[in-house]
């Protein structure tokens, strides 16, 4: 065992060996099978250091992580949304409280706050049934001078304008969610 000592440290060293070591290390090496062992094995060792092979993912690893980013962006999704709902429900609830305050104390009679509503309703239906007429009449009086080319375009990009809206919709209310999670 003693007569292996300095070679097998200078097997791991043999970079930094100097001449003379390098000398008396080849001569011990060509003698000695359990240190020629030890310099091959050391010799795989250093080759797989440098050039590890490449190792696949488990099977199955895309998909379930897949599975766990998509559980985690509906998690976060549902959250956000509940947090939403709760803050608009709350915000709501105390809107209406206070105004419910404010009323009690502004009023002596419940008919103060019953007349005024009614006058409104029944102004807004008078508007809205003067505004129907008003625009059947320009509807019948422009469908003779506007030709039918036209209305179609209208009317092509009035659904256009709603389409556009409604994938804005869908996209801010269910896409941004998305992203936002993964950052």
């Amino acid at each position: 065992m003693a007569q292996h000592l300095p070679f097998e440290a200078w097997i791991f060293e043999a970079h930094d060996l100097s001449a003379g070591q390098q000398s008396a290390l080849r001569e011990h090496l060509e003698t000695c099978p359990d240190c020629q062992r030890l310099v091959l094995g050391w010799r795989e060792v250093e080759r797989r250091l440098e050039d590890p092979p490449e190792l696949a993912p488990a099977p199955g690893f895309t998909l379930r992580w897949q599975r766990r980013l998509l559980e985690r962006r509906q998690k976060i999704a549902k959250r956000q949304l509940s947090i939403a709902l709760t803050l608009t429900a709350g915000g709501g609830a105390l809107m209406m409280a206070l105004m419910g305050i404010q009323l009690l104390g502004l009023l002596s009679s419940p008919w103060e706050v019953v007349v005024p509503w009614l006058n409104q309703a029944v102004a807004v239906l008078v508007w809205t049934q003067t505004a129907r007429q008003l625009g059947g009449a320009l509807l019948s009086n422009l469908t003779g001078v506007v030709p039918l080319g036209l209305w179609i375009a209208l009317a092509v990009a009035l659904a256009g304008m709603i389409l556009l809206w409604m994938a804005s919709l869908y996209r801010y209310a269910f896409q941004s969610v998305g992203k936002g999670a993964g950052k």
